[in-house]
Parts: structure tokens; sequence; C-alpha cells
């Protein structure tokens, strides 16, 4: 038999309405807190310049797999583009290219570069590019073994 207010008032084993509604908007309000705090963590050149040197690895990948070389070449300020082709040396593109577009707001400074992964994934050229938003800038280098990599500037 129960004893004490509990057998009295058996309403009192629960939660008040209230007290769920306080703990919903308490954490409601923190949530909201952590969504701003980790939107200003976001820094879109970093992030832009990781996707570049994915795309650069999945090129590179690619030349050795299909056994033909991809050349790689900025078509503007906020697109990459490789493109396949029997060699390096070869004047004739095939039809089978890739598409890389920077994020909004972020560019490449210098259009004015190109290289090409042979079928056996070395890089005929090593290339050092800016990706920069105007206020953060990161430097992507392709070195001639085909590797990449990004860091500050």
């Amino acid at each position: 038999m129960r004893t004490g207010k509990i057998a009295k008032y058996p309403h009192y084993l629960g939660f008040t309405l209230i007290e769920l509604l306080v703990s919903i908007a308490t954490a409601f309000v923190l949530l909201v807190l952590a969504a701003f705090n980790f939107k200003q963590l976001e820094n879109k050149t970093l992030n832009t310049a990781n996707g570049v040197v994915g795309f650069l690895k999945v090129v590179r990948a690619r030349a050795l797999t299909n056994s033909l070389a991809y050349e790689v070449a900025p078509v503007s300020l906020q697109l990459l583009r490789a493109r396949a082709k029997k060699s390096c040396v070869a004047d004739q593109y095939l039809d089978d290219f890739y598409d890389y577009e920077l994020r909004e707001g972020v560019i490449i400074d210098n259009p004015n570069w190109n290289t090409c992964y042979s079928a056996r994934g070395m890089a005929s050229q090593a290339v050092n590019f800016k990706v920069t938003d105007g206020s953060n800038s990161r430097v992507v280098e392709v070195v001639l073994g085909g590797a990449v990599r990004q860091f500050a500037e």
C-alpha cells in the first residue's frame, strides 16, 4: 500500500505541462545558438580548396584507370575542366571531360595555367594557383609526380 503524498495525489508522478514547455524552449534556444556558431566556422575558401584537391585527385585516378591523359585547365575564374586526350602531347581531345565549379564567391586568382596527367598519373608540369574569396586565400599545388596538396598562403 502506498503511503505519503504519492498515495494521496497519483497525478504527481509525471511532469507538468509547464515543465515540459520550459524544457523544450531551453533545448530550442541551445540548438539555435549552436547553429549560428557552426555557421561562423564555415570557411568557403578552405572548403573550395579541399574540393579542388579532391577533383584533381579524381582526374588523376581517371587517367590511371582509363589509360588516357587528362588535361586540367581553368575555363573561367570559377570553373575547372579536365578533358581526355590520347597523350599529353596530342592536340585532339576526346569526348570525355569533367567539370568542377568553385563555390559562389570564390575564384582562382590566375586562370593562365594547365597541367596534364599522363596515363601513368604523372603531371606534365608543376602548378601553383590560389583559391581566394577576397579576404582568405589558399594555395593549391600540383607537383610533377601527380600529387596534389593545399596550404595556407
